[in-house]
């Protein structure tokens, strides 16, 4: 069975004293990185989760956080998890 993996790229509004606690809550899930962060109030999750539900909770999740003023979707890519490995050994291979 070919697994896929949904990756996708959050920008999230925040009050600029709740970032640091936000980019600590987002990155404490698996699946979750946060890259990018203003500490003006911007910061930039992306998600490579299992599926689209997922993906739909962990934004659920996000918006009801202390000091979150909205959250957008500005990227949805679903891959199978075997081309995302081959892609990754090729990438591999050439920088050897």
């Amino acid at each position: 069975m070919d697994d896929k993996v949904h990756i996708s790229s959050l920008v999230v509004q925040a009050q600029p004293q709740h970032v640091d606690s936000l980019k600590k809550q987002c990155s404490a899930h698996d699946g979750v990185e946060v890259p990018v962060i203003d500490p003006l109030g911007k910061l930039v999750v992306l998600l490579e989760l299992p599926s689209q539900r997922h993906i739909v909770e962990f934004i659920d999740w996000l918006q009801e956080r202390a000091g979150v003023l909205s959250v957008s979707m500005v990227y949805h890519h679903m891959e199978s998890t075997q081309e995302l490995e081959r892609e990754v050994q090729g990438h591999e291979a050439d920088s050897a």
